[in-house]
């Protein structure tokens, strides 16, 4: 038994173990992609049936994200303001339709983003009526926090920072512009600041990791589906496992075990932007490490020249243009949001007096941006080979 674990360990510790794996995985995920391909299953004579997951309501007209046997978004206008929750049953009635595709060559395919959703129809609805009202806690506590937030005139950006619903953020564009969007999108960054803040409230509890996991699970379960979140916290619970047990399994080597799981999981997880900018910068965070400094500034900006680095064919591939200055705008944004904006966002759902202050300092922050986007200085690169996008890795 010992000799068997003794091999074990010795394996776990291997950094070939870990790039095969990632390999093969890789490949598997293109198979079920590009071959055996995801395909809807509705029939779409019948109404469809599901629990509403979110909604949006503006110029009279609801948008609603339903789940079912696939997922269904549904467009309903009317003058009436239904009295809808997350979490309720609901059967809809009305026309099926396929999403658009994209026009322009080259351009943004909403279809592709749908179908890789696994959402492969949108219905324009002649009714819908509620045929279960019973909510689980998961909503619940979802809907209550989308209330409590309404209620906010920073509620918009609260919402962002807790649910990862940036719907409400008027200004996200200019953040996007800006490359500084990432700080809205539920990640790594959050997670580790949430779990610092939950480390030092349970440092006397034994159990605190369990906890902790017991509660990123929970988390995960309420807030809008991410795939960066899923692939934080699942890191997260594998560095526990490793610590826990002595593993000695390198970083680099959990983060790929981590991508590899998510993959198998979910193969269409790959062709998920949030996902592919999550797993790549980390990435080059974690081979990076030793370049890192004590200096606070210095290391920000390390920071910030890495996920530049690294995420630049994503961007590329995605958007054909780069803002050469959003390094120097994560300089500026980074620290606010960061150390002021986020942890006074979760003080502000739990204390409302304190959104007049988070409201000044939301605006400040929008101050910065447009003014880091007036001098912004945007490269064009047209659409390149794959082979380019490899090359690029490689000698980085």
């Amino acid at each position: 038994m010992e000799q068997f674990i003794l091999r074990l360990k010795i394996i776990l510790q291997s950094n070939y173990f870990y790039y095969g794996l990632f390999i093969l995985v890789l490949f598997y995920a293109l198979f079920r992609i590009y071959v055996i391909k995801y395909e809807s299953k509705l029939n779409i004579n019948n109404d469809y049936v599901g629990v509403i997951d979110s909604y949006e309501y503006k110029n009279n007209k609801y948008k609603f994200s339903l789940k079912g046997k696939e997922n269904l978004i549904v467009y309903y206008k009317t003058d009436d303001n239904l009295m809808v929750k997350r979490g309720m049953k609901v059967v809809v009635s009305g026309e099926y339709n396929e999403p658009s595709s994209n026009t322009i060559f080259n351009n943004f395919n909403y279809k592709k983003y749908l179908n890789n959703h696994k959402t492969f129809y949108i219905m324009n609805a002649k009714s819908i009526k509620a045929i279960d009202k019973r909510i689980n806690i998961f909503y619940k506590i979802k809907n209550y926090i989308y209330e409590r937030c309404n209620d906010l005139k920073s509620g918009g950006y609260i919402k962002a920072f807790i649910l990862g619903d940036k719907s409400s953020i008027d200004e996200y564009n200019l953040y996007q512009a800006n490359g500084v969007s990432h700080l809205f999108a539920l990640s790594g960054m959050h997670i580790g600041l949430l779990t610092g803040i939950l480390l030092f409230l349970l440092k006397k509890y034994s159990k605190k990791n369990f906890l902790i996991i017991l509660f990123l699970i929970f988390y995960l379960i309420i807030t809008i589906e991410s795939a960066s979140l899923l692939r934080s916290i699942v890191f997260y619970i594998m560095l526990k496992i490793n610590k826990k047990f002595n593993l000695d399994i390198s970083t680099k080597n959990i983060l790929l075990l981590t991508i590899s799981i998510l993959i198998i999981y979910n193969p269409l997880i790959i062709m998920d932007m949030g996902f592919e900018y999550s797993a790549v910068v980390t990435y080059g965070l974690v081979v990076c490490t030793k370049y890192f400094k004590k200096n606070y500034f210095v290391n920000l900006f390390i920071t910030s020249l890495i996920a530049f680095l690294f995420s630049l064919p994503i961007t590329v591939y995605y958007n054909y243009k780069i803002n050469m200055l959003s390094i120097i705008s994560n300089l500026f944004v980074v620290p606010l949001v960061s150390f002021i904006i986020y942890p006074l966002s979760l003080i502000t759902f739990i204390i409302p007096y304190l959104d007049s202050i988070l409201f000044i300092l939301l605006r400040l922050l929008i101050l910065i941006n447009s003014l880091l986007s007036s001098v912004a200085f945007n490269v064009v690169i047209p659409k390149v080979s794959i082979i380019f996008y490899l090359i690029y890795y490689l000698f980085l």
